[in-house]
């Protein structure tokens, strides 16, 4: 549930910032999103997003180090 409700806090933040407004237009018009994880991070954000409507084709997976944590070399420049 945290996963859903923070995902849904940033889509609303950015689709705002941009212009479009979930609640008077919904997604069907909103500008694509893209989110950068972690390649090992949970399962419950690949199902949010698509509970969400921004889909998991939307995940930009960043491999991890040995210590689990996002390769900062291999981070994608946004």
């Amino acid at each position: 549930m945290a996963n859903l409700t923070c995902l849904a806090a940033a889509r609303h933040r950015l689709l705002d910032h941009v212009g479009s407004s979930v609640e008077q237009r919904g997604l069907y018009h909103a500008s694509p999103l893209r989110m950068v994880a972690s390649a090992e991070g949970p399962v419950t954000v690949h199902k949010a997003l698509s509970l969400l409507g921004i889909g998991t084709d939307a995940i930009m997976s960043v491999p991890c180090d040995a210590d689990g944590g996002m390769r900062a070399d291999a981070l994608p420049t946004l």
